[in-house]
C-alpha cells in the first residue's frame, strides 16, 4: 500500500519530458518522465494540428515504422535483425502502450473527440522511426498554408525541422542526431493532412532527449552536447 501511494505521488510530481511542450516545467522539475520514440515522433507530428484547432471530424491515424532497436532488447526471433531483414511486420495490433500517452498529450494541447488509430511496425533498419500521420482538416487547406502553421509552431525549436511542402523526411538524415524532421502535405482534396516525421529512436527518442531534459534541469544551454 505504501508503494502504491508513493507511486501516485511520483506520477503527480513528474513532468512529461517533452521540451517542445514543457520546457519551463522541466527547468524546475525534480522528476522528469522521458518520452519514448514512438510517442515523441507522433506527438511532435500532431501538436500543431491539435493546438491550432485545425482538426475536423474523423479518425487520426498514425502508421509508424521503427528500426529493430526500437522494440527493446528481447531475445526472440521476431526481434532479431537477421529475421527482420528483407521483411516487415506490424505488431501490438490490440493496442500499443504508447497509444494512450500520445492521445493524452494531444488532448492536453487541444481537446479531442477524434478516434485514434496507431499501428506500429518493425522495419528492416537498425535504428530510426518514420511515422505517417493522417488527419481530417476542419476546412480545406493548401500544403503551403498548413506548413506555415508548423513553421510558426516550431520556429524557435533547435531540434525540430520543418521541410518544404510535400517534402518527405529521411531516416538517414536524422540518424545519430537529436533532430526530428517533419514534412507537411495535404491530400488532393485539401481536406486531409498528411504529416510525415522521422527521428532516431535511440537519440531524440531516448538518450538524446534525456540529455536535453537534463540540460534544462541543470540550467545549461538546452543544446549542450547535442549539436
Amino acid at each position: 500500500m505504501v508503494r502504491q501511494t508513493r507511486g501516485r505521488v511520483f506520477c503527480e510530481e513528474a513532468v512529461y519530458g517533452l521540451p517542445e511542450r514543457y520546457r519551463d516545467d522541466i527547468r524546475s522539475a525534480r522528476l522528469v518522465a522521458n518520452p519514448g520514440c514512438y510517442a515523441t515522433t507522433a506527438i511532435l507530428a500532431g501538436l500543431p494540428l491539435v493546438a491550432g484547432h485545425l482538426l475536423g471530424s474523423g479518425p487520426i491515424i498514425v502508421d509508424a515504422k521503427s528500426g529493430v532497436s526500437g522494440a527493446g532488447r528481447k531475445v526472440e526471433a521476431t526481434y532479431l535483425y537477421s529475421e527482420l531483414d528483407e521483411s516487415m511486420q506490424a505488431y501490438a495490433l490490440k493496442g500499443h502502450r504508447h497509444q494512450p500517452e500520445i492521445y493524452q498529450e494531444w488532448n492536453r494541447a487541444g481537446k479531442l473527440s477524434n478516434d485514434f488509430i496507431f499501428v506500429p511496425q518493425l522495419a528492416p533498419m537498425n535504428r530510426g522511426i518514420f511515422a505517417n500521420l493522417y488527419a481530417p482538416l476542419k476546412k480545406k487547406m493548401t500544403a503551403e498554408a498548413l506548413r506555415d502553421v508548423y513553421v510558426s509552431f516550431y520556429m524557435r525549436e533547435a531540434f525540430v525541422s520543418i521541410l518544404g511542402a510535400y517534402e518527405s523526411p529521411e531516416v538517414k538524415a536524422v540518424t545519430y542526431t537529436n533532430h526530428c524532421q517533419i514534412g507537411v502535405s495535404v491530400s488532393a482534396s485539401g481536406r486531409q493532412a498528411i504529416i510525415t516525421a522521422a527521428l532516431d529512436n535511440l537519440v531524440k527518442g531516448a538518450s538524446g532527449q534525456a540529455i536535453q531534459n537534463m540540460n534544462l534541469m541543470f540550467g545549461l544551454d538546452e543544446t549542450t552536447a547535442l549539436l
